[in-house]
Parts: structure tokens; C-alpha cells; sequence
């Protein structure tokens, strides 16, 4: 689970800087939307040079680098989450505790093999309701092989965020082999959801060619790619 959103004010006293800081912030999201990281960072710089404890500056930065790591190799990858964390430790000086900078600075803390740490900041996003922390939470209890523990943390995501996908997805991995059709149903739920539907219809091709149905199993990997 991923945050990258939220809003944040400001109360500069020098004529203009509001203006030009609140420029700066839509210029960026602007180039977020466009698919430009790299531009969205420089000018998320601009906006830090002008306000260096901007909340939402500091998150998103730290965000963009976390998403840019995973396309990159070798030291870029490492430069990348290295400066993730860096903005996210910044971002936590600010708001402590923010939920949502929790939630991402763990998943930059778990890609730096630092699980511990990983999950102790989702604990405490997890506490404040967090629906993205309560599914990383579940993800990696699943990985750790407790399915019961996972189950439950996927459970509580869905009470704060019903639709949520990855801990609908979770959730149907978790309880697989006590309750398949109720995870097939919660696979196909999330089937055309992005970041999620090409784990889900895997699976569906998985258990139907497992049920003979080579067809829709050709046709669920097909999905999947």
C-alpha cells in the first residue's frame, strides 16, 4: 500500500511568496500527473528552497524517489532511496505524526532490507487507521508465512477503506486454502485494478488451469502481462 497525496497550507508573511510557493506546488503536481518525476522533483526543490519545512513538498519528494528507485539499477537505485529517506526523515521532523509519510517511509525502510524498522512505522501509521500501513502490515506478516495474522491486518484495511485493493487482493491470498471461493471472488473484485490485477487474474489462471480450464487460464495470464 502507497500513499502520494494530501494538502498542505501556508501563512508566509512576504508579499507574493504565498503566490509563488502555491505556483510552484501545482506546477509540480502538474508534472506528477504528466508522468515527469524528474522535472517534479527540481521543481519541488524551488518550492523547498523558498519553504524548506514544507510538509507536502518534503512527502512527495521522498515519494518520487522511492517510485524512481524501482526503475532504476545499482547505485542510482540506492541514490534514489537513499534521498527517499532523507526527505522522509525531513517530513517526520515536521509532522511526527503523519500517517501517510509513515506508511511510505516504511516501504523505502523495507526496500533497505530494514524490516524491523519498517514495521514498527507501520504499526504506528496502523494505529492512526491507516489503510495503506494495515495492508503492508498484512503483506508482510503473508510473507513471514502467518496467513492468520495477515488475514486480520487486511481485514481492519478494509474496514477503514472497503474498496482498498491490495488488502482485497491480500486478503483472498491469506485465505485461500480455507475459503477459495471467497477469494476467487475477491480476486475478481480487484481484477481491473492498477497495481493489483496482473497478481489477481495470475492467480485466477493459476487455479483454472489447476482445474483443467486451460482456456480461461491462457486468458487470465494473458491479462496478467
Amino acid at each position: 500500500g502507497f500513499a502520494f497525496g494530501g494538502e498542505v497550507g501556508v501563512e508566509e508573511s512576504e508579499p507574493g511568496l504565498m503566490d509563488r510557493i502555491e505556483g510552484l506546488r501545482k506546477k509540480a503536481r502538474g508534472l506528477e500527473d504528466a508522468g515527469k518525476p524528474v522535472e517534479a522533483l527540481a521543481t519541488w526543490q524551488e518550492l523547498l528552497a523558498l519553504r524548506p519545512s514544507d510538509a507536502d513538498a518534503l512527502f512527495r519528494s521522498g515519494t518520487l524517489h522511492y517510485r524512481m528507485h524501482a526503475d532504476a539499477t545499482g547505485d542510482a537505485a540506492a541514490g534514489h532511496l537513499a534521498r527517499a529517506e532523507g526527505f522522509f526523515r525531513k517530513v517526520l521532523e515536521v509532522e511526527p505524526d503523519s500517517s501517510r509519510s509513515l506508511n511510505n517511509y516504511g516501504l523505502v525502510l523495507l526496500a533497505l532490507d530494514r524490516r524491523d524498522e519498517a514495521r514498527k512505522v507501520w504499526q504506528k501509521a496502523a494505529a492512526a487507521a491507516n489503510p495503506d500501513a494495515l495492508a503492508n502490515l498484512g503483506n508482510d506478516s503473508f510473507s513471514e508465512g502467518s496467513a492468520l495474522a495477515a488475514a486480520d491486518f487486511y481485514r481492519k484495511a478494509l474496514q477503514v477503506a472497503p474498496e482498498h485493493p491490495e488488502a482485497r487482493l491480500g486478503l483472498g491470498l491469506s485465505i485461500m486454502a480455507d475459503d477459495e471461493e471467497q477469494a476467487v471472488e475477491l480476486f475478481k473484485a480487484v481484477a481491473s485494478e492498477a497495481g493489483v490485477a496482473g497478481r489477481a487474474h495470475t492467480v485466477l489462471g493459476d487455479l483454472a488451469a489447476r482445474q483443467g480450464d486451460l482456456t480461461a487460464a491462457r486468458d487470465h495470464y494473458d491479462k496478467a502481462l
